[in-house]
């Protein structure tokens, strides 16, 4: 196929593939099933906690940044208020560190 026929391929997909996805929002926009219906209240009137389908909770966040750093004082976080008494860095037989070891290759 030559160049020049290709790029209206591109166009054209986009399109028919948004068509398609616009067909498939109207689809279920007619109203919600009785049991998601159920399911969201269920989840509503809960502990609050997360959905049983969801199996994993896969949180990527910045170079030289804790998971507790950056969520520890969300509400319900069991964080940085507590951090003292559970953040002694042991060796691998468990022995406290009595200074944090250096990184290899560092200074």
């Amino acid at each position: 196929m030559h160049r020049h026929s290709r790029t209206w391929l591109i166009p054209l997909a986009c399109t028919l593939t948004s068509l398609a996805l616009i067909a498939c929002q109207r689809e279920q926009s007619t109203g919600p099933s009785p049991a998601l219906d159920a399911e969201r209240r269920a989840a509503d009137e809960g502990d609050g906690g997360i959905p049983g389908r969801l199996q994993h909770l896969v949180v990527i966040y910045l170079e030289n940044r804790s998971f507790d750093n950056l969520y520890g004082e969300f509400g319900g976080a069991d964080g940085l208020s507590n951090a003292a008494a559970t953040s002694t860095q042991v060796d691998a037989t468990g022995t406290p560190f009595a200074t944090l070891p250096q990184v290899s290759g560092s200074p």
